[in-house]
């Protein structure tokens, strides 16, 4: 059985693997370079080759290879680096010619229009992110009948109309960007743009300065001056920097605020705008890209206008320079947002008033319980009060209904008493001096006034106000009691009772009184 299940599941990859290849060889494979112009690592590049990658893969008609190569041309401008480059890529992909290549930046482009018979002769471009006079040189090249491409960085004119809209009352505008021929690429149409705008104000140029020297004019800027800055690679000297870092030094030096235009400096300095996304850009390169693969001529493919814009801004850099939120584009998005005590804690503090609230509701609760059992304890102790009144009251009534018949009781152990001693006085006057007689005399006496004083504690007890006190009673002795009490209203009536009464009757835990009443 064992066996068994190794062969089917062997089998079954086997024909999985054998459904992957089939569909792998349904596709045609299809080569693309991409040259990048700056080094292999740098951040934004790895971007763009990672969300290329993503959608060449969901691709259902090409099976796409990627070549990536890497020109390097800020750290490494020499003309005779770039031969041997030439040389090399010449022998690298004389066997596998790519179907499409995607140049990334301006210098790609410029190398390839350089050394592209040499290397490609005839093979269709894509030519990414120029700055609109780049690709306006390429419209009108003889490299335009096989290149098409996407034109970079065209909002300079409505970054500067809205920081000005931001700082109303700017004065000067200060322009940075450095020295390296990709720098001077961005720089010569943004600031065309940006002098369109401010058209007026004067223009302080710190382009291709030294780092030192540009970070020592931007601390010394004449007030109301804003910044804009497009990129340094690198500067005057020749040092060689990473653009984002580039904007973080000169903001962190800056006394005015700082401008740039590209999504991806948000961050890094720069107060904001409406900025260019890189997404949007690797979006429209994928898909000229696979348009040419599908066969379409790069010749009749229009450049592709830059479109992808979206309004961020830096909340510190906002608050740094007093920019009020209100000022900001209807839908601006806001980033590194510092918040606020409740809003950093929002949901705790709600689920902590709820649990309060909650708390609040049950403590108040059992507040009120808490009043009603008290209310109703002493409402319960008048009641006790009123009842023992009441049975008090009662049992005065009902002894006045037995006025008589007490009377009548205590006048007989009364009398016979008076009898019997009158009996043993006539008993002494005659001389008769009997021992047992006389003993006889004086315990019907004191049986007499047993009786009495039985009667008359009895009285006191039903009459007397005091709390229940439950003992054992002897049933027998009780009920005797209630028909000796009762006897002379009985008779007064013409009532006639006869008792049949069990002597074995066991004792009861009971208040004698009461059941008496």
């Amino acid at each position: 059985m064992k066996h068994t299940r190794i062969i089917l599941l062997i089998t079954a990859m086997l024909l999985l693997s054998g459904s992957v290849l089939a569909y792998t060889d349904s596709q045609v494979t299809k080569r693309v370079l991409v040259l990048y112009s700056l080094e292999k690592g740098n951040v934004g590049q790895e971007i763009m080759d990672a969300q290329l990658k993503a959608i060449f893969s969901s691709s259902k008609n090409f099976h796409i290879v990627i070549y990536n190569e890497y020109l390097d041309v800020i750290r490494f401008p020499d003309l005779k680096q770039m031969s041997g480059l030439t040389h090399f890529l010449y022998q690298k992909y004389s066997k596998a010619k790519p179907d499409v290549m995607i140049t990334v930046l301006p210098a790609a482009l410029d190398f390839l229009e350089q050394h592209g018979n040499i290397l490609f002769e005839g093979v269709p471009i894509v030519a990414a992110l120029l700055p609109r006079d780049r690709a306006e040189s390429l419209s009108g090249s003889p490299l335009r009948k096989r290149a098409t491409g996407t034109i970079y960085a065209d909002n300079a004119y409505e970054i500067a109309r809205s920081a000005l809209m931001l700082r109303p009352g700017t004065k000067h505008i200060a322009f940075v960007a450095g020295a390296s021929p990709l720098d001077i690429s961005f720089k010569v149409p943004i600031l065309k743009e940006v002098k369109r705008a401010t058209e007026g104000i004067e223009l302080i140029d710190l382009s291709g300065l030294s780092m030192r020297d540009t970070l020592a004019r931007v601390r010394s800027l004449p007030p109301h001056t804003i910044v804009f800055h497009t990129s340094i690679f690198r500067d005057g000297e020749g040092l060689v920097f990473n653009p984002p870092d580039a904007h973080r030094m000169v903001s962190d030096a800056s006394n005015a605020p700082v401008f740039g235009f590209v999504e991806s400096h948000i961050g890094k300095g720069i107060v904001g705008g409406r900025l260019a996304l890189p997404e949007w850009h690797i979006g429209k390169i994928a898909e000229l890209t696979l348009r040419i693969l599908s066969g379409e001529s790069p010749a009749v493919i229009p450049i592709v206008e830059e479109g992808g814009y979206r309004s961020v801004y830096d909340d510190k850099e906002l608050r740094r320079w007093k920019i009020p939120d209100s000022s900001l584009p209807r839908g601006s998005i806001i980033i590194n947002k510092e918040l606020n005590f409740f809003e950093r804690y929002r949901s705790y503090i709600i689920a902590a008033s709820a649990l309060i609230f909650f708390q609040a509701v049950i403590i108040g609760y059992l507040i009120l319980l808490n009043r009603k059992q008290k209310q109703t304890s002493r409402q319960l102790i008048e009641y006790e009060k009123r009842y023992k009144e009441l049975l008090r009251v009662d049992r005065t009534a009902r002894l006045g209904e037995l006025t008589a018949s007490l009377a009548h009781e205590l006048n007989q152990p009364l009398t016979a008493m008076l009898s019997s001693a009158q009996a043993a006085l006539r008993f002494l006057d005659s001389g008769n001096i009997d021992p047992a007689l006389h003993r006889e005399i004086l315990q019907n006496i004191v049986q007499d006034d047993k009786r009495a004083a039985d009667i008359i504690r009895s009285l006191r007890s039903m009459v007397k106000k005091e709390d229940s006190i439950k003992e054992k009673v002897n049933v027998v002795e009780a009920l005797s009691e209630v028909v000796a009490i009762t006897q002379g209203q009985l008779i007064r009536h013409n009532v006639q009772v006869e008792t049949l009464l069990d002597a074995g009757l066991p004792p009861v835990f009971a208040n004698k009184v009461q059941i008496q009443q």
